[in-house]
């Protein structure tokens, strides 16, 4: 990790890196009475960190697909425990893009604690769809550029 990198408690993303990464402060309330953080938080952090990444890097939210009459549902996840998070842990999480198809997303969070070592990984892939019928769409066009440019500046 960049050692240059003050650490920040709040959820924020660290500019101008690729990937992106966003810092956020495990919580109490997320762990169990060990003070292991709960299985379900995993996929929480990665939907968050999607949706943060979808404001700063594509300009726009889900209430706003959901505007456009568009969906965004998960089709999997997948999330890989490789080491122990605990309360008080602060933690970086990374964000890629993997693939972009016709009309669905797959992005990659990887969670990493302060010692560099990889907690977890979640894949999550998600169909942009209609309303009514309820049928997957293509991804919309500045959408899709967003994610195709990000997916480009990670792999440089």
């Amino acid at each position: 990790m960049d050692s240059e990198i003050s650490p920040e408690i709040a959820p924020d993303m660290i500019r101008g890196r690729y990937p992106h990464v966003y810092r956020r402060l495990v919580h109490w309330g997320e762990c169990d009475p060990q003070g292991v953080i709960y299985t379900p938080r995993a996929s929480e952090y990665a939907i968050d960190v999607i949706e943060n990444w979808l404001i700063e890097a594509a300009g726009i939210n889900w209430l706003q697909i959901r505007d456009q009459g568009l969906g965004c549902p998960t089709v999997s996840t997948q999330t890989i425990f490789s080491h122990v998070l605990r309360v008080g842990a602060v933690v970086d999480l990374v964000i890629r893009v993997k693939k972009v198809g016709s009309s669905s997303v797959t992005f990659e969070v990887q969670c990493i604690n302060e010692q560099g070592v990889l907690c977890f990984t979640v894949e999550h892939i998600s169909c942009f769809v209609t309303d009514q019928p309820f049928a997957s769409v293509p991804i919309p066009d500045e959408i899709r550029k967003s994610l195709e440019a990000y997916l480009a500046a990670c792999k440089e």
